[in-house]
């Protein structure tokens, strides 16, 4: 057919997957409204619905179907055609646009599109969420996921000029938001890492609005993520995700879905270790207490002791190192399962006693 010569061709699909790449060929150009059944010059667009669908909510989980199938190849195939797979989530969706607004046969009033808005906040997801995940997110990737925020908030593409919105407003979700902010994160630059920063502050702070949109513990840990990994690292940067900690996760009330939990510890602990400063050693204890001591249904994981047990080595504090160790292996004999040393605290535990014996042997030797 006309639409499956032209994807085949345009992606290279390989043989081994044929079966299911020609069902996403097929129900793509079905979404797309391509008529198959005549030749390949004389390809064209049907209106309405797809004549498979016998409803809006049938066309919908068709097309989220499809989308979805087309992010999973996109990420199965790590050698190109990464930007032309998200490209076509993002043609697949305004497709659905035109027929819900513009068909005269299946044309919704705001009502309708009300009751969809869930759906229709999803396919749009479904795209951030395809263009964050990318290999490569760069300043093209962050400008698609927020033109699709703003298209969410106020029914308008950015990419195109029209006298009136294009929808009524749908509203994004915090998967909206969370999927802008990894985009964001991924870039590995403190431009948008204080953007994601200001997104965060705009989200948490709107607790007036009717429908307030409150970050989730996963959306707090992918900024203290980006904190903890930000370069140069930095003092500020400890400060700024433990304040995120402290004051946005446990001592708010935003909600159930803002809980900490171990990552959230484990991504400021590593924002103060990587600071190298002998105040950081400081703070990790008394972050890794108040998680012993307040949080007794989260385990601070092997990676968590480990960077303490590193920061202590640089330092030249073989004791305190040793110590830490000990606190773990003590934790996980009383039942915390999480807290098992990995053979990378086994390896820090043997560089913590080899230096305690150097420097044991060396002050014999004085003593001598």
């Amino acid at each position: 057919s006309a639409s499956s010569s032209y994807y085949k061709s345009h992606y290279n699909f390989s043989n081994e997957r044929e079966d299911v790449d020609e069902w996403l060929i097929r129900s793509t150009a079905l979404i797309l409204g391509e008529d198959e059944t005549q030749q390949e010059e004389e390809c064209s667009i049907k209106s309405g619905l797809p004549s498979q669908c016998a409803s809006m909510q049938e066309y919908l989980y068709h097309a989220r179907s499809v989308m979805k199938a087309w992010t999973h190849w996109n990420s199965r195939n790590t050698l190109g055609y990464r930007r032309d797979a998200r490209l076509t989530v993002e043609v697949i969706f305004k497709r659905v646009l035109y027929v819900i607004t513009h068909e005269e046969t299946t044309t919704a009033d705001a009502a309708e599109i009300s009751e969809l808005r869930p759906m229709l906040v999803s396919l749009v997801n479904i795209i951030i969420d395809a263009w964050a995940n990318g290999n490569d997110v760069n300043e093209e990737a962050v400008a698609h996921t927020e033109g699709w925020l703003h298209f969410l908030q106020t029914g308008e593409m950015m990419d195109e000029i029209e006298e009136e919105k294009s929808l009524v407003v749908i509203g994004p979700d915090e998967e909206s938001y969370r999927g802008v902010v990894k985009a964001y994160i991924r870039t590995q630059k403190r431009i948008y890492l204080e953007k994601a920063l200001t997104l965060l502050e705009e989200m948490s702070s709107s607790s007036n609005h009717p429908n307030t949109i409150y970050p989730s513990t996963l959306t707090y840990n992918l900024v203290l993520y980006g904190l903890a990994n930000a370069q140069p690292s930095s003092k500020k940067n400890a400060e700024i995700a433990e304040n995120l900690l402290q004051k946005k996760m446990i001592s708010s009330s935003e909600g159930e879905d803002c809980v900490p939990d171990s990552n959230s510890f484990r991504q400021v602990i590593s924002a103060w270790t990587k600071t190298g400063s002998r105040y950081a050693i400081e703070k990790t204890d008394e972050i890794l207490n108040q998680i012993l001591n307040d949080f007794p249904n989260i385990d601070p994981d092997a990676s968590t002791f480990n960077a303490i047990m590193t920061l202590n080595l640089r330092l030249g504090r073989v004791e305190d190192a040793i110590s830490v160790f000990n606190k773990m292996v003590a934790m996980h004999e009383s039942g915390r399962i999480g807290t098992q040393p990995d053979i990378y605290s086994v390896n820090l535990l043997l560089k913590a006693m080899t230096r305690q014996r150097q420097h044991n042997q060396r002050q014999n030797l004085n003593e001598a």
